[in-house]
């Protein structure tokens, strides 16, 4: 009689799959920081097999037990399976993918593995993400997850640019750098009328202090348009205060600022990495950098 399959504690995964042993090689590989190229057996099998494979890796993608150090994988597992599962392209996987991180805490490593396989499948997210958002029209926090990955698929979808001309009072920061993304002229008068409607510290909204108006600004400036001098006026502000900040850890941070955060290639990444290089410790010709638009990534 043989012995029974071995699963890890509290999971349907069994560790004697052949994919599964598979993704255990690569995640040791790369837990063992090897310097050669991670075992490729797997690319094989996922081609021979796709629609058991796509099955799977959403099974190892839900699988809370397989998340942390010391489990199997030590964690590894459902983070090669969110990038196994971008490569195949199928819109089929991309609501999963979706609803999960939705679930998932803010810096969580598999949120960020997520964004990364939403951003790399391209325009095959697109109605997926609109059935996504309205599956449940009132929650926001989809509409803010729809806003923060559409505008870099690719696509030319007027339902994208609608959504983030619609979005642009709600989640300023992130609908206009995906607006920025999307590319479209058409969407300047939406950030003029936003920008003016903004001062350039707003209490209320739980941003850095001119980060939302520094956002816009950059967006406007990025695709084409002209501000006037009491805009650049305002801008220059909004960057000094952004430059003078000491308190970046201790600022509030609501729900759809964490987003724009995690989102790797959203616009509000780019320029909170180019500000934290004007910290006090940065050397003077940095210190004294002006206006400019915002650095692609």
């Amino acid at each position: 009689m043989s012995s029974p399959t071995p699963r890890p504690p509290g999971s349907a995964i069994s560790l004697q799959h052949p994919l599964v042993c598979m993704l255990m090689e690569i995640a040791r590989h790369y837990d063992e920081e090897r310097e050669d190229e991670p075992p490729d057996d797997a690319d094989q099998w996922l081609a021979d097999h796709p629609a058991a494979g796509r099955e799977l890796l959403l099974a190892v993608l839900a699988d809370e037990s397989l998340r942390y150090e010391g489990s199997p994988g030590e964690g590894w597992l459902p983070l090669l399976a969110a990038g196994f599962l971008a490569d195949t392209r199928d819109p089929a996987v991309v609501t999963p993918m979706l609803e999960l991180l939705i679930r998932l805490d803010v810096g969580d490593e598999l949120a960020e593995a997520l964004w990364d396989a939403l951003y790399r499948m391209g325009p095959v997210i697109v109605e997926p993400t609109f059935a996504f958002v309205a599956a449940a029209p009132d929650e926001p926090l989809r509409r803010a997850v729809a806003t923060a990955i559409l505008g870099e698929t690719g696509s030319k979808d007027e339902r994208i640019f609608e959504l983030l001309v619609d979005e642009l009072s709600n989640n300023p920061i992130i609908a206009s750098g995906q607006l920025c993304e999307f590319g479209d002229q058409r969407a300047l008068p939406h950030l003029l009328r936003e920008l003016d409607a903004r001062s350039v510290i707003d209490p209320d909204d739980g941003h850095q202090p001119g980060d939302t108006f520094n956002e816009i600004a950059a967006a406007i400036v990025d695709l084409g348009g002209e501000l006037s001098e009491v805009q650049l006026a305002k801008w220059e502000r909004a960057q000094r205060l952004l430059r003078d900040s000491r308190d970046w850890g201790d600022m509030p941070e609501p729900a759809f600022y964490k987003l724009a955060r995690m989102a790797p290639r959203s616009s509000q990444a780019v320029t909170f990495t180019r500000f934290v290089m004007t910290s006090a410790d940065a050397p003077d010709d940095e210190r004294a950098m002006t206006i400019s638009p915002r650095a692609k990534g």
